[in-house]
């Protein structure tokens, strides 16, 4: 694939963090200011803690995981971490915290659990003055916190809305540029799947026209390891999306790295690669570092990092399972013809469309249209039994032959049902098979086509 430059990748990946940065900020920002508005309309004696006309420098985070954000020059940092600081998201949290207001209350810091304060967040600001809040037991009403304010005229005791505290990030990785795409998700097209000896290839794109995929509601189809493209799960294209749209590093390890064999990243047997129409990125898997996390490094480039197990297990699955479990669906209203041929049922369906009315008439005798429709999902829900991986072609015992009307012309589409043992057919499209059919589920569907010939 033909493969755009690094800068051009760069300001793809920069313009889509302005936009989503924006947009989030925005929202979270008139959230918050709404629900201000709201706490205002009820309680006229809230005393805001931040003054937000005054240059904050540092932002500091003291709990479990805490966190120091510090100005360098004009652009944000957080200490301790080699992931980018993430600009719109410091100054979305800066500005949930300059909304924070309370009711002032006269308690005892100790009754209050304000000795030891589970969370304390401190700004300091250019003229070297600073505020500090304290958070401490929730109040008795169970909406609200006690937390202590330190600092310019604003010292002492306040209940503040638990909403206040919830918009607030207080886990780091909020503040960092951990997004391992350099394109939105949505422009992904294919993605090949290397795991130890298999091969999967999931795509957005199939050597098929048009209306033979009418019925693949996914929008993706498998093709390796498969001799024919089919159809994905809706299910597990709602997994993917999901994961495309969360793909992120857990934490940046190292940079500029020269011996992978440590992490098991130097002849990896497990690789990802994520395609669009132009570009091409490869996730490189290696050893597990954590029970939760694996190392990982993107081909073509010398950062270290980690990545959840959890993530990973969608691209550790079979193909089977990313499969809708169907042998071939054809949307009925695609046909022009539809014939089936075994000894137990011959049968030849014409298939006529004008622009209010479809008729299904055998021998020019019309067909009750309900009933066929329903009949038709027997066929179309054929579904797997197996794979039929190593099974040779032969005469088939059923033939499901199906017309498909094109924009410039017919295509048409036969499953031959070879006999491959004694519970089971080999279903062959184009004399290659990718899948097994329950012969007594054939029967079943042949049952039902003829128990609706009657006309």
């Amino acid at each position: 694939m033909k493969k755009s430059s690094k800068q051009k990748q760069r300001f793809s990946a920069t313009q889509q963090k302005v936009i989503w940065g924006v947009g989030i900020a925005v929202v979270a920002i008139l959230s918050v200011f709404l629900a201000m508005k709201a706490i205002e309309s009820t309680q006229d004696n809230l005393i805001r803690f931040f003054n937000t006309d005054d240059e904050i420098n540092k932002l500091t985070v003291r709990g479990d995981d805490g966190f120091v954000i510090e100005k360098n020059g004009d652009e944000w940092l957080v200490h301790d971490r080699l992931e980018e600081t993430d600009q719109f998201a410091v100054t979305q949290g800066l500005a949930v915290l300059n909304q924070w207001a309370g009711e002032k209350v006269q308690v005892k810091r100790q009754s209050v659990g304000l000795d030891f304060p589970r969370l304390v967040i401190r700004l300091d600001y250019a003229d070297n003055s600073y505020k500090r809040v304290a958070l401490g037991y929730p109040d008795p009403t169970g909406v609200g916190y006690y937390v202590e304010v330190q600092g310019d005229g604003v010292d002492g005791i306040y209940i503040i809305e638990k909403m206040m505290i919830d918009y607030f990030p207080l886990d780091v990785v909020k503040y960092l540029d951990t997004a391992l795409l350099p394109w939105p998700a949505g422009n992904i097209e294919s993605i090949q799947i290397n795991h130890q000896s298999d091969v999967i290839n999931l795509t957005t794109n199939s050597p098929y026209p048009e209306e033979e995929t009418q019925a693949n509601v996914a929008g993706w189809f498998i093709a390796e390891p498969y001799k024919h493209y089919h159809n994905i799960s809706y299910a597990k294209k709602q997994e993917l999306t999901e994961s495309l749209q969360t793909m992120r590093m857990t934490e940046l390890l190292e940079k500029d790295v020269t011996d992978w064999s440590t992490y098991g990243l130097d002849s990896s047997d497990f690789t990802i690669d994520f395609m669009t129409a132009e570009d091409k990125l490869t996730l490189v898997v290696g050893e597990s570092a954590t029970d939760d996390e694996t190392y990982a490094r993107i081909e073509g480039n010398n950062d270290l990092f980690t990545i959840s197990n959890k993530w990973l297990e969608l691209y550790q699955q079979s193909a089977s399972a990313f499969h809708d479990g169907y042998v071939k669906i054809l949307a009925l209203d695609s046909l022009s013809h539809l014939s089936i041929d075994s000894d137990s049922l011959k049968v030849d369906i014409t298939v006529e469309q004008d622009e209010e009315n479809t008729n299904f008439k055998v021998d020019d005798n019309f067909l009750f249209e309900k009933g066929f429709r329903e009949a038709y999902t027997a066929i179309a829900g054929l579904r797997s039994a197996g794979s039929s991986e190593g099974v040779t072609y032969g005469k088939p015992d059923v033939v499901i032959t199906s017309t498909v009307e094109l924009e410039d012309g017919q295509k048409e589409i036969a499953l031959e049902l070879v006999d491959y043992d004694e519970d089971h057919y080999a279903a062959f499209i184009d004399r290659e098979s990718d899948f097994l059919i329950e012969k007594a589920h054939v029967e079943e569907m042949l049952g039902v086509i003829e128990s609706v010939l009657e006309y």
